[in-house]
């Protein structure tokens, strides 16, 4: 009998989730000035700022939770450290966004950034470089992406269907070449080629239990008589079980110990002694009888004999053998024979 609280497991795609936790900076400090000029309170100096990972919702970042939870390769930076530019200095705005690599990504290939003029220097002093290059590196600034595909989910059928034509699909995963899944955005930008079947039809059978045959009579016994006799009887399948329908039972067949009966069978009595008409010795003729006996019919059980009148419906045969041989010839010796037989003993064992 199935069990219809039993467990059913399911499997979809979806679309992965990758900034489920991510990291949020507080604005920089004030600076603080450790190389000071004390007339000018300028000079070299660093900020902070506080950097903490926070549970990301459709609404934004919503509370802390562990660093651990955010990737830290992602983490912002928490302290830096700069020059707080004294009145005559040339003031430059933070550096802009580094440009990106062109794909693929090697050594060969370099990304820029730049900043502009915030206040001009004072007489005799310049601003610094406004633009600053670095190659690019795999995996360091630079990265190339590839599609992977997903496993197949399971047969998705139409609003409350519980068997029957389905849909399985799979979804397209963009893979960075670290390893990390990233947006789908990063492998449609570069027109990667993508040439999967997505959805595929299927089947979910519906549930049939298993029907089964009525048992057949019981069979005639292997034996007509004794304690080793078995009966049997069977059934068969009519109808296989389908999906999470009822399945067959193992057992096809069965046995059982027959009704005991006694077995009898015909069988020789010992031989006579050697009967010679009217003489002593020579040739004469030795006699024997047919006896009933019954045993339990097992190869080491004893027999016994009992009255002739419950073989009467027996076949007259012994083993089989329908030829009843009841007296055979004999000899009985001599006493010279006698004699003669023991002194060739005497001699033989001298």
């Amino acid at each position: 009998k199935s069990d219809p609280c039993s467990q059913v497991y399911e499997v979809v795609p979806c679309q992965s989730d990758c900034n489920q936790y991510v990291w949020v900076a507080e604005p920089w400090s004030v600076w603080k000035v450790s190389n000071v000029d004390l007339k000018e309170n300028c000079g070299e100096g660093v900020q902070t700022r506080k950097v903490r990972c926070m549970l990301n919702t459709v609404d934004g970042p919503s509370e802390a939770v562990e660093d651990y939870l955010c990737d830290p390769e992602e983490m912002p930076l928490g302290a830096r450290e700069s020059r707080l530019p004294c009145p005559e200095d040339c003031v430059l705005n933070d550096w802009g966004p580094w440009s990106r690599c062109s794909m693929p990504c090697t050594r060969n290939n370099s990304r820029v950034r730049a900043a502009y003029t915030l206040r001009y220097p004072g007489v005799g002093r310049q601003c610094p470089d406004m633009s600053d290059k670095e190659s690019c590196s795999l995996n360091l600034n630079c990265f190339n992406y590839f599609y992977n595909i997903t496993d197949w989910s399971t047969c998705q059928l139409s609003p409350n269907a519980v068997c029957g034509s389905g849909i399985k699909t799979r979804m397209l995963d963009c893979v960075r070449s670290d390893g990390k899944s990233v947006d789908i955005k990063f492998c449609e930008e570069l027109t990667l080629e993508k040439n999967w079947q997505m959805n595929i039809s299927c089947t979910v059978e519906c549930p049939v239990n298993c029907q089964l045959s009525e048992w057949s009579t019981w069979s005639e016994c292997s034996q007509t008589c004794g304690l080793e006799g078995k009966m049997r009887r069977q059934r068969s399948v009519v109808q296989a079980s389908q999906g999470d329908g009822r399945p067959c039972p193992s057992q096809m067949e069965q046995w059982k110990p027959c009704p005991v009966r006694p077995c009898y069978r015909w069988q020789y009595s010992p031989w006579s002694e050697c009967r010679v008409e009217s003489v002593v010795c020579g040739h004469g003729t030795r006699y024997r009888n047919l006896s009933c006996f019954v045993s339990d019919g097992s190869s080491d059980g004893e027999s016994s004999m009992v009255d002739e009148e419950l073989c009467n419906t027996l076949e007259l045969a012994i083993n089989g053998d329908r030829k009843i041989i009841l007296k055979e010839a004999c000899t009985l010796p001599c006493p010279g024979d006698i004699l003669l037989f023991k002194n060739m003993d005497d001699m033989i064992n001298t």
